[in-house]
């Protein structure tokens, strides 16, 4: 049984953490698009401070190609969620056997790999990730009024993320501290302290950053109430993750700048997600501070009124700060993937290769939806203009990580049909050869006879030169 299910089931090890940017970036991408049109209305017309009652917003197409994206975002989350769930389950069959020759098995007391310790990094903030980008997606997306258990499914995955999120926000800290030491002295000591360094420690406090943001999402169709008490826990997750990301992020950058001549395209843009969910997460706290407080009976038992106007203040200030330090982060990294080569040919490769990285849709619609919240706070056409090219820009990355998918995904069914072509030429050729397998005998014997007939005429003309 376990022969069989090793087959069919290969494909599960191969699956990785990145496999669940293909569905943060559909989710990324709808929330985007709702964001800007809405945007777009309050700038040029004018409307509510809703989206639940932003029906004429956009046309009906537009509604039904973001739903269709939304669903299709989801989709990709439930399988490929499934699929960890049968890697998991099925670890035992899939994993490599001990006593492999030409295999180390590891050493229980060694520490973990670079690989393996991104690899952990990357679960640890992608798989809350996935599911906080799909929770806001679809908070603007459905009415929920008419569904309150969908609403409880909600928030109650909110809760998980949180609480997950704040969890690993405090053990990050402590994690890294702590591993350090475990590396042996001498050189390989010291190249292990190095991709210690170089791990993305900061990607560990972005789940608490962006449960905050989508703590705004879920005020704005909660009670009053219930809308206040999660405001609270949104600007708690926010500030106290805030500044530690911020010192791992310089960390990583001067290990990255300062150890490798040239970076990676994911790595430069990474730190990206970081600055624009912290501008994102406190304006769009302090918007939905000021609607719910404005209520006296569920805000603040000290100056509501006071308290909303302040938080939809600070919020507009600092996040006009980390919106700007987001897109001059923007621009650099984009310049230095571009930049640094001298070659036409390598510019383009670096640019396909950064539309076609899994992980780079994330930040950018990060960035984008900063943007479109930034120009709706401060009425800005600039603003606005610049969140409908970065638009464009994620909706062409999106479209290169789905074609890029595909395109592995032929080429690796393409490679599977020709292997079973050759090993179907490769049987034949082996019953041909058993058709034949009877005449090869007399031949190599008439072969034989013929050697020694020339051996011996040889040896006696030598006997009688001789």
């Amino acid at each position: 049984m376990t022969k069989r299910l090793r087959k069919p089931l290969a494909i599960l090890d191969q699956a990785k953490a990145d496999w669940l940017a293909l569905s943060i970036a559909p989710s990324s991408f709808s929330q985007l698009c709702r964001a800007y049109m809405f945007t777009s209305e309050t700038i040029n017309e004018g409307s509510p401070d809703s989206l639940l009652h932003g029906a004429s917003v956009a046309s009906s197409w537009q509604v039904l190609a973001v739903t269709a994206v939304s669903y299709a975002g989801l989709a990709m989350l439930v399988l490929v969620l499934s699929a960890f769930g049968l890697r998991l389950l099925f670890r035992g069959v899939l994993a490599a056997p001990q006593g492999r020759p030409g295999r180390a098995v590891p050493d229980a007391g060694q520490p973990a790999s670079a690989t393996d310790l991104f690899s952990a990094i990357q679960y640890t903030y992608l798989v809350p990730l996935s599911m906080l980008a799909t929770v806001a997606n679809f908070c603007g997306l459905v009415d929920i009024t008419a569904m309150p258990l969908l609403a409880d499914i909600f928030l109650g995955i909110w809760r998980l993320c949180a609480v997950f999120g704040a969890a690993v926000s405090i053990a990050a800290l402590p994690l890294y501290v702590l591993l350090r030491p475990r590396y042996h002295a001498g050189d390989a000591g010291i190249a292990q302290q190095q991709q210690h360094r170089l791990a993305p420690w900061f990607l560990l406090y972005i789940p608490g950053i962006v449960a905050a943001s989508t703590a705004s999402e879920l005020a704005a169709i909660l009670p009053n109430q219930q809308a206040s008490s999660m405001l609270v826990s949104g600007y708690i997750l926010w500030g106290s993750s805030v500044v530690p990301a911020l010192s791992f992020t310089v960390v990583f950058l001067k290990a990255r700048l300062g150890l490798q001549r040239q970076p990676n395209v994911h790595h430069l843009v990474l730190p990206l997600s970081l600055l624009s969910q912290t501008a994102l997460g406190i304006m769009t706290l302090g918007i939905q501070s000021q609607r719910v407080w404005a209520d006296s009976t569920s805000g603040p038992a000290t100056a509501p009124l006071l308290l909303g106007e302040m938080a939809v203040a600070a919020g507009a200030i600092l996040g006009m700060v980390f919106w700007a330090a987001a897109a001059a982060w923007f621009v650099s990294s984009h310049l230095v993937v571009l930049l640094r080569t001298t070659s036409p040919k390598n510019m383009l490769r670096a640019l396909g290769l950064l539309v076609t990285t899994r992980i780079v849709a994330f930040p950018v619609a990060s960035f984008a939806i900063a943007t479109a919240v930034f120009a709706r706070i401060w009425r800005s056409m600039a603003a606005l203009a610049l969140a409908r090219l970065l638009l464009i820009y994620v909706g062409v990355i999106l479209s290169g990580i789905y074609v890029a998918m595909i395109w592995s995904v032929g080429s690796a069914a393409f490679g599977l049909f020709a292997c079973r072509n050759q090993q179907l030429a490769e049987m034949q050729s082996q019953e041909a050869y058993a058709e034949n397998d009877d005449r090869r005998p007399c031949l190599d014997r008439q072969q034989i006879e013929t050697a020694e007939s020339t051996d011996a005429g040889s040896a006696r003309q030598l006997y009688g030169t001789l």
